[in-house]
């Protein structure tokens, strides 16, 4: 953890640097330290609730400049009144305790951005039940957090093409956002608290990003289905700007719209690419999501149990389709997937992860989105071309384009996966359904060598 010298940040800060606790540069989500004279922000509650972040967005906010601070409305309203803060309205809120926290960008009340969680947010909750406490302070430093992940992305959501999204899902926003009731807040109620309209679209991203939180610590697949349903349009416009939401469905191995890389049979039960999302405590029944693939790729995955004599049925829990397997055939399952190393090449799935197969894909994603519209004559607005890790193709198109007229072989509405792009679909094809001159080709020599990619 980096010491910081408080009268060096701010001018003045020593009369109340007591009250106001200790400000914190988190560089490791260990290191938290004590947090002085607030009675409620224990340590370890503020580490839970930074903890609870996805990991992309956890790490995007401790690398960055921004300092924490844990703080009390009395010594925040005296600093700021000292530092003839601007905005005396919100002085007055901060003497009214309606403040949970707040998001300062750079040269706002100092050199750095500042993201301060008030004492009052984790007060508000001392007589709730210790899981309910524990939620609603989370969403708090989610929200601000939100505040700060735009900041380090430049404010994306103050550029057009958010506002556009903003407006779209205003004409089209559900009678109730509800989050299946994991909401610590509505955002209409939010909006309420007295923003200028300019300042709603930060706002909602903030509010996007602490509902996110929540739900994708119940599972990244039930985020993604209640995110889209609750939040049209921005959803799907806050995943093209914010790349820290995909960086953390990548290592769970699952794309931006929470669909697995591997929806192979072999591939999917060997990588374990969807840990069991629940087990229902009487039955001993456990529950896979199968979210984001195709009819005919679940049909896939139940043949292939089958073949193995492993009995499964489908359920959906909170728009998330599973399938399920009851106890006794839990023990089929783990001896299926131990056997699974004699039929999966491991060595192919060591490769992706490397700078050369990443160029790879994305030359051959060109290659075949070129070859659609030059070749086949598929020019559509918007058509994209992602190619699944265990030899599948991603088209998206727009929904109202006749999909029968894609050149692939026997496309039905069977192949139709989940995307959140409103007014498009997305069609799954194995590589041996495509036309010689769509099949891709991953070997290490396709490599193209007049294009530099970054890799972080």
């Amino acid at each position: 953890m980096t010491n910081i010298d408080l009268n060096e940040h701010f001018p003045g800060v020593r009369k109340v640097a007591l009250e106001i606790g200790v400000f914190l540069k988190l560089d490791d989500p260990d290191c938290f330290g004590s947090i002085g004279d607030t009675k409620h922000l224990k340590p370890d509650v503020v580490k839970e609730g930074l903890m609870s972040l996805p990991n992309a967005i956890l790490h995007a906010y401790l690398k960055s400049d921004c300092i924490t601070v844990v703080a009390t409305h009395t010594a925040l309203k005296e600093f700021l009144e000292e530092q003839d803060y601007r905005d005396k309205n919100y002085i007055k809120d901060l003497e009214d305790e309606r403040i949970g926290g707040t998001f300062f960008p750079a040269g706002s009340i100092g050199e750095k951005p500042t993201l301060v969680i008030l004492e009052h947010s984790a007060k508000r909750y001392a007589d709730t039940t210790e899981n309910s406490r524990q939620i609603g302070f989370s969403s708090v430093i989610a929200h601000e957090v939100g505040h700060a992940i735009d900041d380090l992305n430049g404010w994306p959501s103050l550029q057009p093409y958010f506002k556009d999204a903003y407006e779209q899902y205003n004409k089209h926003r559900p009678e109730k956002e509800y989050l299946y009731g994991i909401a610590d807040r509505y955002f209409v109620e939010h909006c309420k608290q007295g923003y200028d309209p300019s300042e709603e679209p930060p706002e909602l991203v903030a509010e996007l990003i602490s509902k996110y939180t929540y739900a994708y610590n119940l599972s990244p697949q039930i985020a993604e289905a209640t995110m889209n349903i609750d939040f049209p349009y921005v959803w799907h416009a806050l995943k093209e700007v914010i790349p820290q939401i995909e960086q953390s469905l990548l290592p769970q191995k699952l794309d931006s719209n929470a669909r697995p890389l591997f929806c192979a049979p072999e591939a999917f039960f060997a990588l374990d690419v969807n840990l069991p999302v629940e087990e229902k405590e009487d039955t001993g029944d456990t529950y896979i999501s199968v979210f984001g693939m195709s009819k005919n790729e679940v049909n896939r995955l139940e043949e292939f149990l089958k073949e193995h004599q492993i009995k499964t049925h489908k359920e959906t829990l909170m728009g998330d389709p599973h399938i399920v397997f009851d106890k006794k055939n839990m023990n089929k399952l783990n001896s299926l997937k131990a056997s699974l190393s004699s039929i999966v090449d491991t060595n192919y799935f060591e490769t992706l992860d490397t700078p050369e197969f990443a160029l790879r894909v994305i030359r051959e994603e060109d290659r075949l989105q070129t070859t659609l519209k030059d070749i086949y004559n598929i020019r559509l607005p918007h058509l994209q071309v992602r190619l699944g890790y265990d030899e599948t193709v991603l088209v998206e198109i727009p929904s109202a384009f006749d999909y029968t007229k894609l050149p692939f072989q026997d496309i039905s509405e069977d192949d139709q996966t989940y995307t959140s792009a409103p007014g498009k679909s997305r069609y799954a094809i194995p590589f041996n359904r495509l036309p010689k001159l769509l099949t891709p080709d991953l070997s290490a020599d396709a490599v193209s060598t007049n294009r530099t990619i970054k890799f972080d």
